[in-house]
């Protein structure tokens, strides 16, 4: 109250009003604007706009908010939240943006932080209010969705509706939405490329095939095998293998140097899908080989350099790009845990699957 007094008699002097002639602005009394200016008393909620255009300020400025301060504040409470979600330190990021969000509660952009945070966790396999999480996450998407003025915000609010739906079991409102999107045609990447010319556009087609093979590994590996109506799939084991080998000799020749930095989280997830089939299938060697690969590419992300540069060809100059994963496991973890799996009980015995999983033990726990 006092800092608000404070204000309102510095900014009554500088408008050169007096306090009986503020007081008659205001329909109070002379008293009342005394009992402001000394920090006793308050104006009433309703009269803040009102008090505003009479001493030609901001409310900001009347209530004693400093605007950059406030920005800088929040800027630094972002940028440290996603630091702590980026290493799945989900506690401090979540306390970090529900704090700042209470007291910025208008801000669209905490909210879209905490949103991803939210999704995050819903992700992760290990975490039992997943579904608590993902509920979070909708609430958090369906009022930026809903309510932000800024597009690309609203944009990205729709993709995690459409995934968390999904992971709801809520799949008709997820393809509702999906539909509303833009099209891959008209997408800012692709656009980017069309509009641009020099140096800008070697690095937007970069970033354009960047992503397209980020969208092929999500086609070609994760999804490839779908199970049908009738519980059929629409491809065999034989014929998913040569899906994921034509993902793999996509990579080989996209990256010529194999140099290939983020991809070698794709190319281990390709390889542990192989080995997984060939285990099924009894092919113990083949199964073996594949995920002595996987592990050479799991382990090639340890101390990974997101700011490496490409020497192949098509992606010359360009950086390696930065990942992570949902529970904060390394990639050697990732592989150890899909080595669990009942399918692998065929290698148990084996010496080189004991020495693998030894191998990997060793840097299951170093940065990635």
């Amino acid at each position: 109250m006092k800092e608000l007094g404070t204000n309102i008699m510095t900014f009554r002097k500088r408008a050169g009003i007096t306090q009986e002639h503020l007081a008659e602005l205001m329909h109070v009394s002379v008293s009342a604007v005394s009992q402001w200016e000394t920090g006793k008393t308050m104006p009433d909620l309703s009269a803040i706009p009102i008090l505003c255009h009479v001493l030609n300020v901001t409310a900001d400025e009347l209530l004693g908010i400093d605007f950059e301060m406030r920005e800088q504040e929040i800027r630094d409470v972002i940028k440290t939240a996603k630091e702590e979600i980026f290493y799945n330190h989900y506690a401090k990021a979540e306390k970090l943006l529900s704090g700042a969000l209470k007291r910025f509660p208008d801000r669209f952009d905490l909210m879209e932080q905490l949103m991803i945070l939210y999704q995050r966790k819903s992700n992760d396999d290990g975490n039992a209010k997943a579904g608590e999480d993902c509920k979070k996450a909708i609430q958090y998407a369906e009022k930026i969705a809903a309510e932000c003025p800024d597009e690309r915000r609203r944009l990205q609010a729709k993709q995690v509706l459409c995934l968390s739906y999904y992971k709801s079991g809520e799949e008709k409102k997820a393809i509702d939405v999906a539909w509303k999107l833009p099209s891959m045609n008209g997408c800012s990447e692709n656009m980017l490329c069309e509009v641009s010319s020099g140096r800008n556009k070697v690095e937007f087609n970069q970033v354009r095939t960047f992503l397209l093979l980020m969208w092929l590994f999500q086609s070609m590996v994760e999804n490839s095998r779908v199970e049908l109506a009738d519980g059929s799939y629409n491809v065999t084991e034989t014929e998913q293998l040569e899906i994921l080998q034509k993902y793999e000799d996509m990579l080989y020749v996209m990256f010529e140097k194999q140099d290939f930095g983020f991809f070698h989280t794709c190319l281990q997830n390709c390889n542990t899908a192989m080995a997984e089939i060939h285990a099924r299938r009894g092919e113990k060697k083949k199964a073996l080989e594949a995920l002595k690969k996987s592990a050479g590419h799991a382990e090639a992300t340890l101390g990974h350099d997101k700011e490496a540069k490409h020497v192949s060809l098509f992606f010359r100059g360009s950086g390696y790009g930065e990942f992570g994963t949902a529970n904060g496991n390394n990639m050697p973890a990732e592989l150890l845990k899909k080595m669990e799996q009942e399918c692998f009980d065929c290698l148990r015995g084996n010496k080189e699957f004991k020495s693998l999983t030894a191998r990997l033990q060793a840097t299951a726990k170093k940065n990635c």
